[in-house]
């Protein structure tokens, strides 16, 4: 027989969780932006530019690299994010003074294995639009 957890009611760590949430809320968004800037230049460069093979090597290794340093900031905010919409979850609600936002604030939010794959389809467009002269003569 599973044991339950008691709710605990506590004011001012429920503030502060709630303060590391937004924290990281607006940590997530950020990489976000700079995730949208560094793909449409990199994109933008590939479809635009007329370079050699050496210059889109380098282009790809320096996106990909990166893209993926990027993705684990991003999964690392993420998953703290879970963690602490967890310890939210464990709290009692009436240590917010939120009522029905308190609610809606743990449900947000997809699974950290969307992110990732989206990011990833994300950064295989940005490769192809790199390539895409080289795929693409003459376009």
């Amino acid at each position: 027989m599973k044991r339950r957890m008691k709710r605990k009611t506590d004011g001012p760590g429920a503030q502060a969780s709630l303060a590391l949430y937004a924290q990281q809320m607006t940590a997530m968004h950020n990489l976000w932006a700079v995730y949208v800037v560094a793909t449409f230049a990199a994109a933008g460069f590939g479809s635009s530019a007329d370079f050699g093979m050496a210059a889109a090597v380098a282009v790809s290794v320096g996106f990909w690299l990166f893209a993926l340093g990027h993705l684990a900031l991003l999964r690392q905010t993420l998953l703290i994010l879970e963690k602490i919409k967890r310890d939210l979850a464990r709290l009692d609600r009436s240590a917010f003074a939120l009522g029905r936002t308190w609610l809606a604030m743990i449900r947000i939010g997809n699974p950290v294995w969307i992110a990732v794959a989206v990011h990833l389809g994300i950064d295989l467009c940005v490769t192809a639009a790199i390539w895409s002269e080289w795929w693409m003569p003459g376009k």
